[in-house]
Formats: structure tokens, C-alpha cells, sequence
């Protein structure tokens, strides 16, 4: 059985168990200036969940492309359980703003109202 390739580069899937294990190379391991390259504010760590999560100059990018591609994945199984068309390779499956079919209408990246802020 042949395995469909992630489109991933072998030096990132390289990095993937060492993130998952926590034990990447940052600079908290040394003893000069362990501060985060990008904000130079806190610590740079992953155990502390630093440049997964909170570095500050990361937020406004990186975290929303993490963000939308999983939600683009998450958007693609709902298409393909209610029968709407979509790409044959995840990686490459780009959202419309609206799909749907006589079942449902899926929406993808819009603004919802609430009575109260969120």
C-alpha cells in the first residue's frame, strides 16, 4: 500500500519529533542569552510553550497559517462527509467562502454575530 506524501520536506518532518518531544535546539539551552530571537521578551522555549503559542512577533503570522491549515483540513472532511467535492490531496485543498449542496452549506472564514463578545 503506497502512502500519500504529506508534501512535507524531509528536513521538516525532521524537526517534527524533536517539537513533539520537546526538545528542540533553542537558545534557552545556552548560557549567553536565552532570550526569543524574534521578541527578545521571554525565554525561548518550548516547554514553556513560548514559540509554539506566545511569542508576541510570531502571533500575527505564523500562528494564523497554523491556524488555517488545520481549519482547512477540518473544512475538507466536513465537505467530503456531506459529499461536496474538494481536492484529492489535503494539502492542497484551498476553502470557498460557501460550498454546500441540498444537505448543508459549509462557510469558511466568516464573522458571526453574538449577543455578547467572545
Amino acid at each position: 500500500m503506497m502512502r500519500e506524501s504529506t508534501g512535507l520536506t524531509i528536513e521538516t518532518e525532521a524537526l517534527i519529533t524533536p517539537a513533539q518531544d520537546q526538545s528542540l535546539d533553542t537558545k534557552c539551552h545556552t548560557k549567553n542569552d536565552p532570550k526569543c530571537r524574534m521578541c527578545k521578551e521571554k525565554d525561548e522555549t518550548t516547554v514553556a510553550a513560548h514559540i509554539v503559542s506566545a511569542c508576541s512577533k510570531i502571533a500575527g503570522s505564523l500562528y494564523k497559517t497554523r491556524h488555517n491549515n488545520v481549519a482547512a483540513a477540518i473544512h475538507r472532511s466536513i465537505c467530503q462527509r456531506y459529499e461536496i467535492r474538494t481536492t484529492d490531496n489535503i494539502w492542497l485543498h484551498k476553502p470557498n467562502l460557501v460550498v454546500g449542496n441540498s444537505k448543508v452549506k459549509v462557510l469558511w472564514d466568516f464573522e458571526i454575530r453574538t449577543d455578547r463578545q467572545i
